[in-house]
């Protein structure tokens, strides 16, 4: 199926996104190596009771890359003018890996515009796997071979920006922590901490799923999601 494309003026930058849907507004937030397209197997489901937005990040997919280094506090500047151009006063918030990581430090900075928050197999909890970062090598190299470019430069130091746990106790949203039990990149105990410094917060662990449930599990996933958004309550058939 064809998503329309929409674009939108968000910090100088000309931002693609995707928009299906009517009813209360739920944004997506892809992770770093993915654009909108992160979301195709969840977008149609979830848009049958809210309006979904999916952006493509800054220097992702179609959209234009910053002439700047990006930080994490950039990121939740950029989310805040994103939702502001378009008149979104709340929200929910989807987030995975990368993109979960930026919902939680967005989120506790402006608890007032964040309804329930979903946090997908999150960065910034702790360190990264071995295997997870050989594999990461792998597709640097990979990408330097083939002349591809995933997102834009990273201001990387200092690595304590990267780090979230701290903000994890100042989010006031319910929160739904997914989890994939094989992630090689993400330990699932990082998803167990999450839930012990997250006040309102719940956990689901998806034995058979990694890094990516919404698309490795996408049935399971979007009823979870779905019965989260509306009701709070985790109930899978």
């Amino acid at each position: 199926m064809e998503f329309p494309s929409r674009w939108i003026k968000v910090a100088g930058l000309n931002i693609h996104y995707k928009c299906l849907g009517k009813g209360p507004p739920v944004i997506l937030i892809h992770g770093g190596g993915n654009d909108w397209r992160e979301w195709k197997k969840n977008l149609i489901f979830i848009a049958q009771s809210y309006q979904v937005y999916a952006p493509d990040l800054p220097g992702f997919g179609l959209s234009h890359t910053p002439g700047m280094a990006v930080t994490p506090s950039w990121s939740i500047v950029f989310l805040k003018c994103f939702l502001d151009n378009l008149g979104i006063k709340s929200a929910h918030l989807v987030g995975h890996s990368m993109g979960a990581m930026i919902a939680i430090a967005f989120a506790a900075k402006y608890p007032e515009l964040v309804n329930k928050l979903v946090l997908v197999n999150s960065s910034g909890l702790g360190e990264i796997s071995r295997k997870g970062r050989l594999l990461l090598s792998i597709f640097r190299t990979t990408d330097q071979w083939q002349g591809k470019k995933r997102g834009p430069k990273y201001l990387i130091k200092p690595m304590q920006s990267w780090r979230v746990q701290d903000e994890l106790p100042k989010i006031k949203s319910t929160t739904l922590i997914v989890w994939g039990q094989k992630d090689f990149y993400l330990p699932v105990s990082h998803s167990r901490l999450g839930q012990k410094l997250i006040p309102n917060s719940r956990l689901h662990i998806f034995p058979q799923c990694g890094h990516a449930p919404q698309r490795e599990c996408p049935a399971q996933f979007n009823h979870l999601v779905m019965q989260f958004l509306s009701t709070g309550d985790l109930i899978l058939k």
